[in-house]
């Protein structure tokens, strides 16, 4: 799961499952946000302040878990089914509204996502919910006026910008982030267990 502006704006949940250790229940999860820092280290967060390995209490693989960031002016806080899990802020946060992504990768790279996996990789998710909250209530009222008649096959936008055209199709035609936003990603998920699986949530 990823929050995501460039490369040098970005934050990051991480499973890599070559990592997972049934048989002693260990569990790491990688919290990252990549920063200009990271980017003088070679995209290497690790070497940075904004990079924290945590070992989860639970096995991933065995249940849908909720994983969770609230990106925040200057923090991020990381949780793991409601569990504070990390918190990082300071100068190096994300500062530009981005993409949010689900992406399962297994890419056959035998070196970050120790591919090709040796067999079928998956990921079920089961619920994504996002939360873009504002205290201008001019936008609040746009926002509730076009979701009202939303469905379960329909999309309803959550626009970044206090001054948003909204196009023929729906779609903002402006994306300007502000500062008095906050920005909470949920998602419900099982990972599988397999030797060569990278995935960011």
């Amino acid at each position: 799961m990823k929050q995501y502006f460039n490369d040098t704006q970005e934050i990051d949940i991480e499973f890599l499952s070559q990592e997972f250790d049934h048989d002693n229940g260990i569990y790491p999860i990688n919290l990252v946000v990549q920063s200009k820092k990271s980017l003088e280290a070679g995209y290497d967060a690790s070497k940075t302040g904004s990079f924290k390995r945590v070992k989860l209490d639970f096995d991933p693989t065995d249940a849908f878990h909720e994983y969770r960031f609230d990106y925040l002016p200057g923090q991020v806080l990381f949780y793991a089914d409601s569990k504070l899990l990390a918190h990082m802020k300071g100068a190096d946060m994300p500062s530009s509204g981005g993409h949010l992504i689900l992406q399962h990768w297994s890419n056959g790279n035998p070196l970050w996502s120790s591919g090709p996996p040796k067999e079928d990789a998956t990921v079920t998710v089961s619920y994504v919910k996002a939360y873009f909250n504002s205290s201008n209530s001019e936008r609040q009222s746009r926002l509730v006026r076009r979701c009202y008649e939303s469905s379960e096959t329909s999309v309803c936008a959550i626009n970044d910008s206090d001054n948003d055209e909204i196009d023929s199709a729906g779609a903002s035609t402006r994306r300007v982030a502000q500062g008095n936003s906050v920005c909470v990603l949920i998602v419900g998920l099982v990972m599988p267990f397999l030797s060569h699986v990278f995935l960011v949530v």
